[in-house]
């Protein structure tokens, strides 16, 4: 019997910035932060909508405008352009921005790694900007607690978008088992299918940090 995990949505959108930077030399911080957001967006020209919309040329394009995505009536009464100011003010409160709509995440409160974000969403684009920030992080983002290690940003990534991360750090399986529930989530609960790599990063990390000696 596969193990089954249910827990609540967390979904994370990264899209953020100050209008007046430079954005250069923030991409490292701005692109791991960013690992979040490829568990319910795409972020390469020409891929499919996930759960959210394509950020491909998120930054200035006209709210609720991308092709094929059923936008929440919330977003859609926005209007105007997604400048870098009106992202800083989304992720740092999308529920404030814009009541209603289906992001569920606080949003990100250290103005410096929310600069970071959008100097790395700013080169997904046809005609991509660079900026230049001097601030630094206040606090270090933590991954929703996951211990550090190659394959946090994966994990949090990939496992926040379906679950509360307490179910996952409180599950304490065996590599097989860990194997079945990721083969399951994709089969059964519409996760995302992994590459290869991808699924073997997380993997490793799952069994190392959650394997049954963390019972």
């Amino acid at each position: 019997m596969r193990p089954v995990l249910i827990g609540v949505s967390l979904l994370f959108v990264g899209v953020t910035g100050n209008a007046q930077s430079q954005l250069s030399g923030s991409e490292p911080l701005g692109q791991q932060l960013a690992q979040v957001c490829v568990a319910c967006h795409s972020l390469q020209a020409g891929e499919p909508h996930k759960l959210g919309p394509n950020l491909w040329n998120i930054v200035g394009r006209p709210v609720a405008s991308a092709e094929g995505y059923a936008y929440s009536p919330a977003m859609q009464k926005l209007g105007g352009d997604w400048t870098a100011v009106r992202l800083d003010h989304y992720l740092r409160d999308p529920a404030a921005m814009a009541p209603g709509n289906r992001m569920t995440f606080n949003g990100i409160k250290d103005d410096a790694q929310r600069a970071a974000v959008l100097a790395y969403l700013a080169t997904l684009s046809d005609n991509p900007t660079q900026t230049t920030t001097t601030a630094t992080p206040t606090t270090a983002f933590d991954f929703g607690g996951l211990p550090p290690g190659a394959g946090q940003a994966e994990v949090f990534a990939s496992c926040s978008a379906c679950h509360s991360l307490m179910l996952v750090k409180q599950q304490g399986l065996s590599r097989e088992r860990w194997t079945q529930t990721l083969e399951w989530m994709v089969e059964e609960q519409g996760m995302d299918e992994l590459s290869p790599q991808r699924f073997e990063i997380i993997l490793d990390y799952l069994s190392e940090h959650f394997g049954e000696s963390a019972r």
